[in-house]
């Protein structure tokens, strides 16, 4: 028996933005329906919110929808106590 998420991929980060930024902000463009991947939860390194906004990059007369990376307090921590609770089988 295996747990399954769905995820959605985005894209690589705009190179000018992650530059500018000394690499702390990670702008991407959604993959839409095409970058739906179902993963085994146990893959799951952490998680990240990505946050709509609308930069300004030079030389880009149409930015389009832009999503930056928020990561968030999540799996890591959960781990970090020691104890992990058994799931029960059907």
């Amino acid at each position: 028996m295996h747990t399954l998420a769905l995820v959605l991929l985005y894209g690589p980060p705009d190179r000018w933005l992650l530059e500018q930024s000394h690499h702390s902000l990670w702008s991407c463009e959604r993959q839409g329906n095409c970058g739906l991947v179902v993963v085994d939860v146990k893959n799951i390194l952490s998680v990240v919110a990505m946050i709509p906004h609308s930069p300004r990059i030079p030389g880009n007369a149409q930015v389009g929808e832009r999503f930056f990376v928020h990561e968030k307090i999540g799996l890591e921590v959960a781990n970090m106590g020691g104890f992990q609770e058994q799931l029960m089988e059907l």
